[in-house]
C-alpha cells in the first residue's frame, strides 16, 4: 500500500474513533503522554474553560498576543474552518503531512491502549489533544491558547498547568456528562484551576462562589467581572442609519486602571465581556512579567480580533447572519442582540442536535422571530428537520417551511424576507459550519 493509501487509512481510524462519545477521564492521556515524553512540559499555555464564550475569548486572546509579537499557537473545538484548523500556530493550520505523520506515530499507541480493559480506547477529541501538542512540542510557540472540549476537571486537556486559567459564563449544557445543576457544572469546569495559577472569570452566582471556592482550596487568585474588573461605556458603532454594526466600543477598568474607548468588531453585548475577560488576562500576564503585553497591543488585538460563526454577517440584501448558539443561554443572548442590530422582525434558519435542550433554545429564539424554518445539521446527532417542526409549533413559533439542506433553508428565507429584510442562521455550530462550507451562499448578498 502507497503513502497516499497509508494516509487514507491513519485518517480514517481517527475519524473512526468518533464512535467512542464523549468518556471523560485522564488516565489514558497520562499514559499516552508517558510514552511521548511528555510534550506538554516546558510550553505556556493560557487554559479557557467555560459553558459560552470560549472560543471568542481565545479569538481575543491570540489576537492581542500576536499584535504584542508572540507567535501563538491556538487549540480550538469545534473547527469553523476545517478539522486541521483546530491547531494552528501563527494562525497556520497544522500541516496536512505533519498531522499524518502524528497520526502515524499515535495510532499503534493508541490500539495498544485499546486493549487494556483499565483504560480503553482513546476518543477523537483526545487523539487531537495528542496532536496539538506534540505540533506545540515541535513548533515552540510563545505561548498557547488552549481551549477545553468540554467541562474542565476529567476533559483531556487537563493535563498543563497554564500561565492563568479563564472560565467564561457558565449556563446548562452537556448536562448528561456534567451535571444538572449550575452548581455541579461549575465544579466540573472549576477543574482546570490550579495550585497558584490566576483565574479570570465572567462567570457569576452560583458558578462564581464555586470558583472562589475551589479557586482558594488551591491558594490562587480570582478575577471576576463586575468584581476585579469591569467593562462599561459600552456602545455599538454603526456605518449609517439603518446599516447593521460595524463594531461596538467600550471601555475596560480593573486594579486602579482604566482604558478607554477599545474597540471589537464581534457583536452583541456578550462579546464586550469576552473581550474583557482577555484584556484581565494581557494585563495580568504584563504585569507579573510572564509576557510583555503594551496597552496599544491589547487595543490593536482587539480591533483586529474576528470569529466565525459568532453573528458573523454573511450578507447585507437582505442582511444574514449566522450564530452557533447551542444552548438556551446562548440562544437568549442572541436574541438580545437580534433586538440592538435590527429591531425589526427576523426570518430564522434553525437546526439543532437531538441531544440539546432543544425547547429551551426554541423558546429563547421565539420572541425575536417572525417565523422559523426547520432544518437539520450534517451530523448523526441533528434532530431531524420534522421532529424539530412539531417542537417548534409546541412553544408557539410559526413555522415557514420544514427544509432538510441547510442551504436550501437559507436560500428559502432569503426568498421570503426580501432584499430589505433579515435572516439569521442558528442552533448549531454545525449548522454554521454547513452553511460557510457550503461555498458562495445562494442569495443575493451584496
Amino acid at each position: 500500500m502507497g503513502p497516499r493509501g497509508n494516509a487514507e487509512d491513519v485518517q480514517d481510524w481517527l475519524q473512526g474513533l468518533t464512535r467512542f462519545g464523549i468518556r471523560p477521564g485522564l488516565e489514558r492521556m497520562r499514559w499516552m503522554l508517558d510514552r511521548l515524553g511528555h510534550p506538554e512540559r516546558g510550553l505556556r499555555f493560557l487554559h479557557v474553560a467555560g459553558t459560552n464564550g470560549k472560543g471568542s475569548t481565545c479569538a481575543f486572546l491570540e489576537s492581542i498576543l500576536e499584535a504584542a509579537g508572540y507567535r501563538v499557537g491556538m487549540f480550538i473545538s469545534p473547527p469553523m474552518a476545517g478539522e486541521r484548523s483546530r491547531v494552528s500556530v501563527g494562525g497556520q493550520a497544522i500541516p496536512e503531512d505533519v498531522l499524518i505523520g502524528y497520526l502515524r506515530v499515535l495510532q499503534p499507541l493508541a490500539r495498544e491502549l485499546e486493549v487494556r480493559e483499565d483504560l480503553g480506547a482513546l476518543t477523537h477529541f483526545e487523539v487531537w489533544t495528542l496532536v496539538a501538542l506534540r505540533y506545540f512540542e515541535q513548533t515552540r510557540p510563545d505561548v498557547v491558547v488552549w481551549e477545553t472540549g468540554l467541562g474542565g476537571r476529567l476533559d483531556s486537556t487537563n493535563v498543563v498547568v497554564p500561565e492563568a486559567a479563564v472560565i467564561t459564563q457558565v449556563g446548562f449544557d452537556h448536562m448528561g456528562v456534567l451535571g444538572h445543576t449550575i452548581k455541579q457544572i461549575a465544579t466540573e469546569k472549576a477543574g482546570i484551576i490550579k495550585e497558584r495559577v490566576p483565574v479570570f472569570t465572567t462567570a457569576n452566582g452560583v458558578a462564581l462562589r464555586v470558583i472562589d471556592e475551589v479557586a482558594a482550596g488551591v491558594n490562587s487568585a480570582v478575577w471576576a467581572l463586575d468584581r476585579e474588573w469591569a467593562v462599561a461605556d459600552r456602545r455599538v458603532l454603526r456605518l449609517g442609519a439603518g446599516l447593521p454594526p460595524e463594531g461596538q466600543q467600550f471601555s475596560w477598568s480593573g486594579d486602579g486602571e482604566t482604558i478607554s474607548d477599545l474597540r471589537i468588531r464581534l457583536l452583541g453585548a456578550h462579546q464586550c465581556e469576552n473581550a474583557g475577560v482577555a484584556v484581565a488576562v494581557a494585563r495580568y500576564l504584563d504585569r507579573s512579567g510572564v509576557l510583555s503585553v503594551p496597552g496599544w497591543a491589547i487595543r490593536r488585538g482587539l480591533e483586529r480580533a474576528a470569529w466565525p460563526g459568532r453573528l458573523e454577517v454573511a450578507g447585507l440584501s437582505p442582511l444574514i447572519l449566522l450564530d452557533g448558539a447551542h444552548n438556551p443561554d446562548g440562544a437568549r443572548r442572541l436574541a438580545e442582540a437580534l433586538r440592538e442590530i435590527r429591531p425589526g422582525p427576523w426570518g430564522l434558519v434553525v437546526g439543532v442536535l437531538a441531544d440539546k435542550d432543544v425547547d429551551g433554545i426554541l423558546s429563547a429564539l421565539k420572541d425575536v422571530a417572525s417565523w422559523m424554518i426547520a432544518t437539520a445539521p450534517d451530523t448523526p446527532r441533528a434532530m431531524d428537520p420534522d421532529s424539530l417542526a412539531t417542537r417548534m409549533r409546541r412553544i408557539g413559533a410559526e413555522v415557514a417551511a420544514v427544509c432538510p439542506n441547510p442551504l436550501d433553508a437559507l436560500e428559502t428565507a432569503a426568498a421570503a424576507v426580501g432584499s430589505g429584510g433579515a435572516v439569521c442562521v442558528t442552533g448549531s455550530l454545525y449548522m454554521v459550519m454547513d452553511v460557510r462550507a457550503g461555498g458562495k451562499l445562494r442569495v443575493e448578498s451584496q
